[in-house]
């Protein structure tokens, strides 16, 4: 065999065994980037989801019991309830009911997740009060019926490819308990006798 041929078949052999090898390194590395590059964005989108559900969830310690039962009430149910919905939002068009007064972004970027946001709020019973039975000015925590209610916020949907769902809970108190600012005495049902003796008069 002539040898120059024997060693242009040599360096052909050592290029195509070193493709093999580069193949062989390159393919695992592109899918372990790709695969990385996936679960840093869905970290990312995680994050995000969840710094705009405690952002709902900010404005819904900053609203009033009646309207959060308006709106969003559970055990009874309330007439007007926003089901599947935190707002009456179209994308792209005028928002309009929206009781938690939510920013225009926060609905958007909701609507961009593809993420189904469902609030529930109801009022703490009598007996989650220690409330007494012969006297309804006296209780075992210190709160009186109607002052006092759990708000629970999830969020269900897809980030990305995997599926996603969120959930917040949260005690909501009397604007009196707490002194929440911008809330005013009269709109807590416990120490408003129109309230309490009305639109709230037949709650358990």
């Amino acid at each position: 065999m002539n040898p120059k041929s024997a060693r242009l078949g040599q360096t052909l052999f050592d290029v195509l065994i070193g493709a093999v090898v580069l193949a062989m390194v390159a393919v695992p590395l592109g899918l372990l980037l790709t695969s990385s590059s996936r679960s840093i964005r869905s970290t990312d989108l995680g994050r995000e989801t969840r710094q705009l559900l405690e952002a709902v969830m900010r404005r819904v310690e900053s609203t009033d019991l009646t309207m959060l039962w308006d709106s969003y009430g559970v055990e009874p149910e309330s007439p007007g309830r926003l089901i599947g919905k935190l707002a009456e939002y179209t994308p792209g068009g005028q928002a309009g009911r929206n009781p938690l007064l939510l920013d225009q972004e926060v609905l958007q970027r909701l609507a961009e997740l593809g993420l189904e946001c469902t609030l529930e709020f109801r009022f703490m019973s009598r007996k989650e009060l220690g409330v007494d039975a012969v006297n309804h000015l006296k209780s075992d925590s210190g709160l009186l019926h109607l002052q006092a209610g759990v708000a629970r916020l999830v969020a269900t949907g897809k980030l990305g490819s995997r599926p996603f769902t969120e959930e917040i809970k949260k005690p909501i108190y009397c604007p009196m308990i707490l002194g929440r600012p911008g809330l005013m005495l009269s709109q807590c049902p416990a120490v408003n006798p129109a309230l309490r003796d009305g639109k709230f008069k037949n709650f358990p």
